[in-house]
């Protein structure tokens, strides 16, 4: 059966997101380093605040009206891939980036605005774990 906001079929719209994706569907460096740095937190029990790409896709290719598509986008625009919720009121905000990586101008403008002491981009576990031994994760007291 077909709706009337369907764009496609189901085969097509597959194709059409494996197209997106790349050739072979491969899986992008930064998606692994983001695979790594969830099941950290999760082994630590950190409460993590992400926006799935999947979720962005959805609403900007769904059959969303506009409005929606352009509230959604204001307010999660440049949003960093984590935002750690530590204890004690203090968060992290914390973008990865492959070795190449670089930030988009929404991003730029999500760092000021969190601040620089809370927002930090790192290209690598190390440098996830540097961060939040800063933040004293990894004691008793985090």
């Amino acid at each position: 059966m077909k709706l009337m906001f369907d764009k496609g079929t189901p085969n097509k719209d597959r194709k059409d997101r494996k197209a997106k994706r790349g050739a072979k569907g491969k899986v992008k460096p930064e998606s692994i380093l983001q695979q790594d740095a969830d099941d950290l937190y999760k082994s630590l029990g950190i409460k993590t605040l992400r926006i799935p790409d999947w979720i962005r896709e959805f609403v900007n290719d769904g059959f969303f009206p506009k409005w929606f598509k352009d509230f959604f986008n204001n307010i999660v625009s440049g949003w960093s891939d984590n935002t750690l919720l530590l204890k004690n009121g203090r968060y992290i905000c914390i973008e990865l980036k492959t070795e190449h990586g670089t930030q988009l101008p929404s991003q730029k403008t999500f760092e000021k605005e969190v601040g620089q002491d809370n927002y930090h981009i790192c290209r690598s576990m190390d440098e996830v774990v540097l961060i939040l031994t800063e933040y004293g994760v990894f004691e008793n007291d985090n």
